[in-house]
């Protein structure tokens, strides 16, 4: 009998034994297994890279953390990053902001923050498998003489929320130049945001899709392209509801405020 104790106790120590093991095994595995989630706090408005992408610290070389220096930091890093700011200042842009992992930018409201292309270069250019939630910024001012989407450019899943796109061009003799404001062949949600005074050569000039589009409880106003002034929705699901959408021009053909169209574009 003492030795069928012993026996009992000692295989239940075993079990208990294993069982750590095995809990120790998947924790350590959890890493590989969970996706990585960092935040980052813009805390300069200049335009430095960051020093060491992938070390999970937003630092330039001066040891401030940039716009530009935290979305390299969150490319590198992967996994699902947020980006928010201690700063209202502008920041202007050298040239254009890519992002190509899974990312928040929360800005601290678009009256507050504007990030410019400096009528130089294209804001922001989102990469197709990201998704992208920009909220409370300004994005102004981008320019391209010749391509798409001059304020954003997106391949990805995009929500802009209580958001402004404003005051971005496409040059008038470009051969492309569609989407002054946002270019998507993505997918697109616009909530609570503003799209005003945007130009287009070609099409769209505050808002192109040929993915899907969403855009609701927003501002279209004072954009400009040759077609579909405002939005210029082709080949794809779009929904525009309760929004305003006004004072837009088509300069030669249709679609002052809103054009669709389910042929291939030219």
């Amino acid at each position: 009998m003492f030795q069928d104790l012993i026996r009992k106790r000692f295989s239940l120590s075993m079990r208990l034994v294993i069982m750590l093991v095995l809990a120790v095994a998947a924790f350590s595995l959890m890493p590989a297994l969970v996706a990585r989630a960092d935040d980052f706090t813009v805390n300069d408005n200049g335009d430095g890279g960051d020093a060491n992408p992938g070390d999970g610290t937003c630092a330039t070389a001066g040891n401030v953390c940039t716009l530009r220096a935290a979305i390299e930091e969150a490319n590198a890093l992967g996994g699902y990053n947020t980006i928010s700011f201690s700063i209202t200042d502008p920041i202007t842009l050298a040239s254009e902001l890519g992002i190509t992992s899974d990312l928040t930018i929360n800005g601290p409201g678009a009256g507050s923050l504007a990030i410019s292309g400096n009528n130089a270069t294209r804001v922001i250019n989102i990469s197709s498998g990201a998704t992208v939630t920009i909220t409370g910024v300004t994005i102004q001012d981008g320019y391209l003489p010749d391509a798409n989407g001059a304020g954003i450019n997106n391949s990805g899943t995009l929500l802009l929320d209580s958001a402004r796109v404003v005051n971005n061009a496409i040059s008038a003799s470009a051969t492309e130049g569609f989407g002054g404001g946002v270019y998507n062949v993505g997918v697109l949600m616009v909530s609570n945001s503003t799209v005003a005074t945007n130009t287009a050569n070609r099409r769209g000039g505050g808002l192109y899709s040929a993915g899907a589009m969403t855009v609701t409880d927003s501002l279209i106003a004072g954009n400009q392209a040759n077609f579909g002034g405002g939005i210029y929705n082709i080949d794809g699901d779009g929904s525009i509801i309760n929004c305003t959408v006004y004072n837009n021009r088509a300069v030669e053909g249709s679609g002052g405020g809103i054009a669709h169209n389910t042929a291939t574009a030219a």
